[in-house]
């Protein structure tokens, strides 16, 4: 660590340019160069200030006044107390007996941790740097990724009769789903990153400041941030697979992210059921009643299933209602229908789906 004599000659920066200093002012305490010596004295014309050049000068630090002994200044520093105290609160005040250290010594140690952060800092932005860099790599992977599944899955549903678009439709959907959810998270984390390299730069200038600073409350405040950083954060790179098990024969086996579906070619055509049970039956050839459930809908065009016990209907009002197996109201919506729903659905959530066919 240079002594302050040493640490003058370094800082060689004027305080107004950062041009090469010439100048010190004693009153001050500032470096400065001829053209902004000359104006530091216009602009203090009316009170005494004392400049120097600068090679001549040898900065002290700036103490603190006792505010017990007036006239005394706080050289040391109470380690008991974590206070600074002249020398007569440590000699015979309410510090003596404490452990007491110059605070020349505290404000060189504090710099040389200051110093050690700072480089560890500008060492770890690089390190940061590579992983926010990556991330546009990671987002193309993704969104590539989806655009074969994409492809795969229209490629298969032209394999198939029109009675499964719904299926598909619900599929595309969630497909959609899972895309923004990676895209924004993957775009998420790259944020972060970034902002946390703007705020270790900016920690890096703070320290480089706190290093030329001779003030010892500023010098003491400082407060030591590199734990904050040691860890980058967890990056979670994983994807999707694409399709799998899709037969051209007699079957075909859809899976993604917990969406299952088997289709098998039959004479009769097939249909769909409730998404959620993943399964595929037989049409009857004669409707079969299996339980009535009373509705205000009359007459009743559109039925959407909620699970086993519940369902969304609709009429010829823009009004959706939400019964139970016993007929109860257990929900009202009302849409933004000019008319009626042409149709009404449920997503594999769980969320009511509506259209307004005449007039969108």
């Amino acid at each position: 660590m240079a002594t302050p004599r040493s640490c003058a000659q370094d800082a060689i920066a004027c305080y107004l340019c950062a041009k090469p200093t010439q100048s010190y002012c004693i009153t001050c305490q500032v470096t400065l160069c001829d053209k902004c010596a000359r104006k530091h004295n216009d602009n203090f014309r009316h009170s005494s200030h004392n400049i120097v050049p600068f090679i001549e000068e040898e900065i002290e630090l700036t103490f603190l006044s006792c505010q017990l002994h007036p006239g005394e200044k706080c050289k040391d520093h109470c380690r008991k107390c974590n206070k600074p105290v002249c020398n007569k609160c440590s000699s015979y005040g309410t510090h003596a007996g404490h452990d007491v250290m110059k605070f020349e010594k505290r404000v060189e140690d504090k710099k040389k941790k200051i110093e050690k952060e700072m480089d560890r800092i500008i060492s770890l932005i690089l390190e940061y740097q590579n992983i926010a860099d990556n991330y546009d790599s990671r987002i193309s992977n993704v969104i590539s990724k989806f655009a074969d599944l994409e492809q795969d899955v229209k490629m298969q549903r032209q394999l198939w009769h029109e009675e499964v678009d719904s299926m598909f439709d619900k599929l595309c959907f969630l497909m959609q789903y899972l895309k923004n959810k990676k895209f924004y998270a993957l775009a998420k984390q790259q944020m972060d990153i970034l902002n946390m390299i703007s705020d270790m730069r900016e920690k890096v200038e703070e320290s480089k400041q706190i290093l030329q600073s001779y003030n010892v409350s500023t010098v003491n405040a400082y407060q030591l941030k590199f734990k904050e950083y040691r860890e980058p954060p967890e990056i979670d790179i994983s994807c999707l697979n694409t399709l799998t098990d899709l037969e051209t024969e007699s079957v075909m086996d859809l899976n993604l992210e917990g969406f299952k579906a088997m289709l098998k070619k039959v004479s009769k055509p097939v249909m769909m059921g409730n998404i959620n049970l993943f399964s595929t039956r037989k049409l009857l050839d004669e409707a079969k009643e299996i339980i009535s459930i009373p509705t205000e809908q009359k007459p009743l065009f559109r039925v959407a299933l909620v699970g086993n016990n519940e369902a969304w209907v609709s009429g010829i009002t823009n009004t959706i209602t939400r019964v139970d197996v016993q007929g109860s109201k257990v929900a009202l919506f009302k849409s933004t229908c000019q008319e009626w729903p042409a149709d009404i659905a449920t997503s594999q959530l769980g969320e009511l789906i509506y259209t307004d066919g005449s007039y969108r």
